[in-house]
């Protein structure tokens, strides 16, 4: 039941952020990149693309998505390749990655150290500001 429920709220949370708006000159926020360690043992590189600006490159495995950044209402930052239904979602102590055409999570509780960090401030006092990444 607790899965079934997070799920629900992932894909809540990601009905949320779908609200995809033209791409901004700039984001509030940086989308975190590097090696991020998720649960299960899986590993997500994210690698930002230099020639265009707000596009990553998601590696998964023996997976590799081209995304481009798409604003939010939230503020959770959303890394998508629509041709394959692939969301790359950070919020600022956890990442995801989804598949929104299959409706599943592929690899969840992503973190790189700054996430981590954020993790353990929260845990201590879950004061709101701490949230934006």
């Amino acid at each position: 039941m607790k899965g079934s429920l997070m799920i629900g709220c992932v894909f809540a949370l990601l009905a949320l952020t779908a609200r995809a708006q033209t791409v901004p000159l700039a984001f509030k926020y940086q989308a975190y990149t590097g090696r991020m360690v998720c649960d299960d043992k899986i590993f997500v590189t994210v690698v930002e693309n230099k020639i265009h600006p707000h596009h990553f490159d998601v590696h998964f495995g023996a997976q590799h998505y081209q995304t481009v950044r798409v604003a939010t209402d939230s503020g959770a930052i959303r890394l998508e390749d629509s041709k394959h239904g692939i969301v790359w979602l950070q919020m600022s102590n956890k990442s995801m990655l989804l598949n929104e055409k299959q409706g599943r999570r592929l690899a969840h509780n992503c973190r790189n150290e700054l996430q981590v960090a954020t993790e353990r401030a929260l845990e201590v006092s879950p004061d709101t500001t701490l949230s934006k990444p």
